[in-house]
Parts: structure tokens; C-alpha cells; sequence
């Protein structure tokens, strides 16, 4: 739709902070419709034959049609509105076009050129607090020549009467909330609280009575359905977390300041929240009821307890890692000739030390899967990954230490199959078989690697560091071994692990 600039004078008016503010706090821009604003803009719509009738409230940015009579759409561009001239004008009588078409304020509004086809319009501004936040109008698509004085006036009349059901609502609304006070608030927004699973509740001191929610019951641990007095709800809180509680809540009483406590309640395993404030006080100062909410934080501190715990284990695999990398470092300087050697020997333990680290992140530290470490250390080497290596067997869950470990295996096996095996030559590839086995009535994983159709294998003169990685990375792991062979027709290992009952799990 074609953008038609309002002029600036007109502009200054529709942006006004005081006019707008009045229009916000006076009317809520809803689809619901008021009956009583429905029947005048029908009935002003037969009072002057024309086809639409609005309750027009203009907006800075759009002018949005309260009661909408005639028309489809409940909102316009700003830009495009009568409404907004209409609220400008400094005279005092109805705005009125009779032939908008031949008017070069409108006469290339898209609202004239295109639907609803606007030639006659007829708008008097609505009043609250003595701001004009909108109009009552009439439109047709049909031009008029002069128009009866007495339906003028019934449309002004009719706009007053507008302003008012406006400001009678608005008054109403601020009537009730001024007599409910606190309570109205938490009953109102009751709902609300429930979904985000907050239960809110008063307190009256003289009777000792809480009334609340049936949640509030479940959040204590409270099955019957008497009514509760505090005294129950203070035998649920862990003992070692009530003398906190008591005196937050008596340093309300005196202070007047709000409280604030976390407790647990034992019976259901729950880590509660409690907030609130007095509520009332009788004419000697002296509090009478209490109002607050109790919120169920025990996933926050259940995730808290986590975030440690990973912590804790960040910092011991960070200790690790650092002992590993040292190691790592000093065995493949001795076993390198030259610079070159080294930083590729190393670089790539580095990589596989920093692969298995991402998985496990990626994982936060749980258990991962056999079958993504093998792929994942394996990949970097090969074109076709589902032709160059073939895994039969039991899937097995590991858990850190032994993905780490495992995985550094896995580099040293892939590197050299790279170099020098079955992956550096084409229609080569690695056959890894798994096993689940029983071994003194622990678990173990038995893994097979094969390497098929590589060129035939030369055995190593001497022990290399990769040779020596492949059979140490392992030794931390109790009970696990290594079996090692260069066979003519391909190198072959042998891993032993055993699972961790903590992480088992085979399919």
C-alpha cells in the first residue's frame, strides 16, 4: 500500500506524549468487542445512510478501530488516517469531507484510490482527560453534497457519549482495584502465578489461617484439605532450615521490611522459595496479615548442585589434561627427528585429545556412545566414512576417562592406518568388531580392529611413541589391555575395557 506522509502539524499532535499516555491508560487495544460502542456506531451509520461507522482510536503508529461497523479490517497505517486530521483541527465542529477525491489532503490517500474507496467522511473527536485520543466517524464510499444539521449533531452527541462509556470503564476499573488492594492483586493474577509455578498466599495473624491454593498444599506436602494454619506449614520445613525462616518472617513484623528464605521440605524433596510482605496493620501498628509466594526452585538448586559437581570434575580434567599434554609432548620430542615430525606428530594428538574433549562437552560430561568415537576419530582420515570403516557388534555407553583414553587409542590406530595401512590406498578400509563380555563377573568391552586390503605391512624395527600410546593411553584404566600386531595382511588390535556399572549400557 502506498505511504502518504501526515504533515508535521498534524504529526506533533498524534506523537503527543500526554495524548497518548491518556489513550493507553484510558482503553486497551483489544478485538473484543464492547457492546455499548457496537450499538452507537451502528446506529450512527443509519442516522447518516453511510456505509461504515468507527470508534477510531489513533495510535502513533497505527489507528486501531475499537468498534468497527461496516468494515473487515480492525487497523490502519497512521499515515493513511482521517482520524488523525480529525484530532488535529483546531476548529471545534465535526471534520467533515464530503468529497474526499477532490480533496488534495486525501486525494491520493490509498484509503481514496484503493478500498474502501473513501469519498465522504465525517469524524468528531472522542475525549479522556481531556486529551483526544481517537474519533467517532462515519465513511462512505458515495460523496454527499451537504449533509442534515440535526444528524451533525447526533454524531457529536454520539461521540460524547463514547467518551464517556470510555471513561466510566476506566473509572470502574480503577475503583475495584483500589478496593481489593493487595488481595485483588493476588487473586488476579492467580493464574498467572500458577503457570509459572509460583503459589501465592495470605497469612492472618490473629487466626494463624492461611488461605491458599490446593498447589500450595502439594508444594509442603500437605494432602488433606482442612483448612491449614501456619504452624502445619512450619512443621514441614527442614529443621535445620526453620530457624532462618522464623526469623525473616519476625524481622518483617517489626521492620516492615520484605522477607526472603529458601527452605527444604523433607517429605517430598523439595527446595522451596518463600517471599512476602505485611499485608495489613491495625491502628497500633501491629501486623495483622501477611501476603507472599512460594515459588518451587528445586530444579535451580538441582542444576546448582550440577553446575558444582561439573565444575569440580572440569578442574580434575583440566589437571589431567595438563599431565596428559606434558607427557604427550616430551615422548614425541624424543621419538621425532626433526621440527617438521614433531608438529605434525604432536598437532595431530593434539587434535584427537581436543576431539574426544568436544565430544564429551558437547555430552556435558555424560556418558557418550562407542560407535560416534570410533566414527569421529576415524573420519578426519578417510573419503567415505560408511565404506572405510565397518563397526559390527554391541553398541556400549563410555564414560569419560575411558572415552579419553579410548579415544587416544583410536588416533594412533587411524594415523597409522593413514600413513601406512589400509586407509592410504584405495579400496582399503578398517573392520572394527565389538563384544560384550563377562570377565570375573565385571563387564568388559572387547574391540576388535582389523585394517583389510592396505598394502602389506612392514613390522617396525623399533618401538615408535605411536606404538607406545596405543599400549599406555589404557593404563589408567584398571584392568584394561592392549594386544598390538603388524600381520603382513594388516594391523590388528586388540582393546580390553571394562564399563563402569555407572555407564553400561549395551544394545
Amino acid at each position: 500500500m502506498e505511504t502518504v506522509e501526515l504533515p508535521d502539524d498534524i504529526l506533533a499532535v498524534v506523537k503527543s506524549e500526554q495524548r497518548l499516555l491518556a489513550l493507553h491508560n484510558n482503553i486497551e487495544q483489544t478485538e473484543a468487542n464492547i457492546e455499548e460502542l457496537d450499538i452507537i456506531t451502528s446506529m450512527i451509520s443509519e442516522e447518516f445512510d453511510a456505509k461504515i461507522a468507527l470508534v477510531s482510536l489513533v495510535y502513533d503508529d497505527i489507528q486501531w478501530f475499537q468498534s468497527c461497523h461496516g468494515l473487515s479490517t480492525r487497523e490502519t497505517p497512521v499515515q493513511h488516517s482521517f482520524c488523525a486530521h480529525a484530532i488535529s483541527s483546531e476548529n471545534k465542529d465535526p471534520f467533515i469531507i464530503l468529497d474526499a477525491s477532490k480533496d488534495e489532503r486525501f486525494c491520493d490517500n490509498p484509503l481514496v484510490t484503493g478500498e474502501p474507496n473513501i469519498r465522504f467522511y465525517a469524524g468528531v473527536p472522542i475525549h479522556v482527560n481531556q486529551q483526544k485520543i481517537g474519533t467517532l466517524c462515519v465513511i462512505d464510499d458515495k460523496k454527499r453534497s451537504e449533509l442534515n444539521p440535526k444528524s451533525i449533531k447526533h454524531l457529536e452527541q454520539y461521540a460524547q457519549l463514547v467518551s464517556k462509556i470510555i471513561s466510566f470503564r476506566t473509572d470502574s476499573k480503577l475503583k475495584l482495584i483500589s478496593e481489593k488492594q493487595h488481595l485483588s492483586e493476588i487473586k488476579r493474577h492467580r493464574l498467572a502465578l500458577k503457570a509459572s509455578n509460583v503459589v501465592a498466599w495470605v497469612w492472618d495473624l490473629e487466626s494463624d489461617m492461611v488461605d491458599c491454593d490446593h498447589e500450595l498444599r502439594a508444594l509442603f506436602g500437605i494432602t488433606h484439605e482442612r483448612p491449614i494454619k501456619a504452624k502445619e506449614i512450619f512443621s514441614q520445613i527442614h529443621p535445620d532450615d526453620i530457624e532462618d525462616v522464623e526469623g525473616q518472617l519476625h524481622s518483617v513484623l517489626i521492620t516492615d521490611a520484605d522477607f526472603k528464605a529458601e527452605f527444604r521440605i523433607p517429605s517430598n524433596n523439595k527446595w522451596l522459595m518463600g517471599q512476602g510482605s505485611v499485608l495489613s496493620r491495625d491502628d497500633e501498628g501491629k501486623a495483622t496479615a501477611i501476603a507472599g509466594v512460594n515459588i518451587d526452585i528445586s530444579e535451580e538448586k538441582r542444576s546448582e548442585e550440577k553446575t558444582n559437581l561439573l565444575l569440580r570434575e572440569l578442574n580434575h580434567r583440566v589437571k589431567n589434561t595438563l599431565a596428559m599434554l606434558q607427557s604427550i609432548a616430551n615422548q614425541t620430542l624424543k621419538n621425532s627427528r626433526t621440527p617438521d615430525e614433531f608438529k605434525k606428530a604432536f598437532s595431530g594428538r593434539i587434535r584427537s585429545l581436543a576431539a574426544a574433549h568436544t565430544l564429551l562437552s558437547d555430552k556435558e560430561w555424560e556418558p557418550i556412545l562407542l560407535n560416534k568415537l570410533l566414527r569421529d576419530q576415524v573420519n578426519v582420515y578417510v573419503d567415505d566414512i560408511d565404506k572405510q570403516l565397518i563397526i559390527e557388534g554391541d553398541e556400549a555407553t563410555l564414560g569419560p576417562e575411558e572415552a579419553l583414553a579410548l579415544g587416544m587409542v583410536l588416533h594412533e590406530l587411524a594415523t597409522n592406518a593413514a600413513k601406512y595401512g589400509a586407509i592410504s590406498k584405495p579400496g582399503g578400509y578398517i573392520h572394527i568388531v565389538t563384544k560384550k563380555t563377562i570377565l570375573d563377573g565385571a563387564d568388559f568391552l572387547t574391540l576388535n580392529w582389523k585394517e583389510i586390503n592396505g598394502p602389506e605391512v612392514i613390522p617396525p624395527e623399533t618401538t615408535g611413541f605411536g606404538s607406545i600410546m596405543i599400549k599406555r593411553s589404557l593404563d589408567k584404566i584398571v584392568g584394561s589391555n592392549v594386544h598390538l600386531e603388524y600381520l603382513p595382511e594388516g594391523v590388528e588390535a586388540k582393546i580390553e575395557l571394562p564399563i563402569l556399572n555407572r555407564y553400561q549400557t549395551f544394545r
